[in-house]
């Protein structure tokens, strides 16, 4: 396989200087995701690789300082030697320059972490933590203690992703990095801080309990994206003291597969406001129901114009498509993308009926649920939900007819108004409401055929209809 991947050393002996440049930046840089496994080779040892295919590729990846400020590295318990070997030439070779840092987790076998054997690993680039500039690294919980301890100097880190095995040991030393940015945090919490995190823009969390999620976000007054997977219910002793936090910046949140509904409920029902909020994606855990209530009571306190909505589930309540997701609807009416996934194995005819009743602009939803919603009603009798709609996306199980999606997207192309419309112009929609005109769709793969025909005059005009 090796012989596949190395040019012979005569051919590469020749190339021109510029040339090998090109290829060890392309070899030797940091993939898109840092957490993946490298591509090519021993891609995390690419200046070692490159080394061994001649004496010149070998003196050119030497005196390339930057060649070695990418390592990636998965700490295991027969190759520690080794690995600590590897470690302090990529440290001595890189000079002083910045440095990226992966260390991935081998979680087929976690039990090899629970001693002190990768120590060395971490004492090593715990010494050089004032050059770190990316981190995304696993770390044993028996090595947190020295990382807390010796880590007190972070001034280049911008980007964080550290995860654990066991929630055991607060990660002080995060709040050594006055410039971050981008944090990720998987098992771990923060320590009870004072000092916000006013460059933090970007927060994730795997396996978090929503009273660390809401510690965390009272820390950032800056954020302005939150991921959240697998987010876990409260300590009963957290319940006592609720921590309500005001997101004034946060513009994306997404919530994706939380233990309960009470873990979600510890969490929404605690963030006070959100008035610049513009993406909001939720997906629920495989046997269990999305928080619509939750999430309208979210929306209702957020004040603020939602652009774009992503919620998918495998199950659906008795309410779920009719009132519950009428109410979300209804208290999103600035939305331009929708996006409902349905991925279960009944009540898809019901879901089907609702959405295309729900979204069609000739039908007649019953009136709004209070005298405060907002939903538009101009130059018409009824109201139109989700008047600036231009994109949705569906995803159900095959169903006997889904002609009233079909009719639904006919309406909202045929008698909404252009995105650009001359106002000017005597023309007015022929339904006698104002609403934005569709301009796009994603349908599942089996509604092709029929989907082609029936709307083969408005594709003609310009909609685009695709398929997942």
């Amino acid at each position: 396989m090796t012989s596949t991947l190395q040019p012979s050393p005569s051919i590469a002996s020749d190339l021109p200087l510029e040339l090998l440049y090109e290829i060890f930046d392309h070899v030797c840089a940091p993939p898109p995701s840092l957490a993946a496994l490298p591509r090519v080779g021993g891609r995390h040892l690419g200046p070692l690789w490159l080394g061994r295919i001649c004496k010149r590729w070998r003196d050119v990846a030497s005196a390339l300082p930057f060649l070695w400020t990418y390592i990636h590295l998965v700490p295991s318990s027969d190759r520690y030697d080794a690995q600590v070997e590897i470690l302090e030439e990529y440290l001595r070779r890189s000079k002083n320059l910045p440095l990226t840092i992966v260390f991935t987790i081998r979680t087929t076998n976690t039990d090899e972490y629970c001693n002190n054997r990768s120590r060395p690993l971490y004492e090593l680039i715990a010494q050089e933590c004032h050059r770190w500039e990316v981190i995304d690294i696993f770390i044993p919980h028996l090595c947190v203690p020295h990382m807390n301890a010796t880590c007190l100097h972070l001034p280049l880190l911008r980007s964080a992703s550290v995860e654990a095995l066991r929630e055991e040991f607060p990660l002080h030393f995060i709040q050594n990095a006055p410039l971050l940015s981008d944090l990720a945090l998987g098992i771990f919490t923060l320590p009870n801080l004072d000092k916000p995190f006013h460059h933090l823009t970007h927060f994730s969390a795997f396996d978090l309990n929503s009273g660390d999620v809401l510690q965390a976000l009272k820390l950032a007054p800056n954020l302005r994206s939150c991921f959240i997977e697998h987010l876990q219910r409260p300590w009963p002793d957290a319940i006592a003291d609720p921590l309500y936090v005001k997101l004034e910046h946060l513009e994306s949140f997404t919530i994706l597969d939380s233990s309960s509904m009470d873990a979600q409920a510890s969490l929404f029902n605690y963030i006070a406001a959100a008035p610049a909020l513009q993406e909001f994606r939720c997906t629920a855990r495989p046997e269990g129901l999305l928080p619509l209530g939750l999430i309208v009571d979210l929306m209702d306190r957020a004040q603020c114009r939602l652009e774009t909505l992503e919620l998918k589930t495998k199950r659906l309540g008795r309410l779920d498509t009719g009132v519950l997701l009428e109410g979300l609807l209804r208290c999103t009416t600035t939305l331009s993308s929708l996006v409902l996934h349905y991925d279960g194995t009944t009540a898809a005819d019901k879901f089907v009926t609702n959405i295309s009743e729900l979204l069609n602009p000739l039908s007649s939803p019953v009136p709004p649920l209070n005298a405060g919603t907002v939903v538009s009603t101009v130059g018409g009798d009824s109201p139109v939900l989700l008047p600036d709609l231009l994109n949705l996306e569906l995803l159900f199980p095959q169903v006997d007819s889904f002609s009233p999606i079909l009719t639904m997207l006919k309406n909202r192309w045929e008698f909404g108004t252009p995105l650009i419309f001359d106002l000017s112009s005597s023309e007015s929609p022929s339904s006698g409401k104002q609403f934005t005109k569709i301009m796009s769709a994603h349908l599942p793969e089996w509604c092709r055929p029929a989907a082609m025909v029936e709307l083969a005059d408005q594709i003609k005009d310009g909609f685009v209809m695709d398929f997942i």
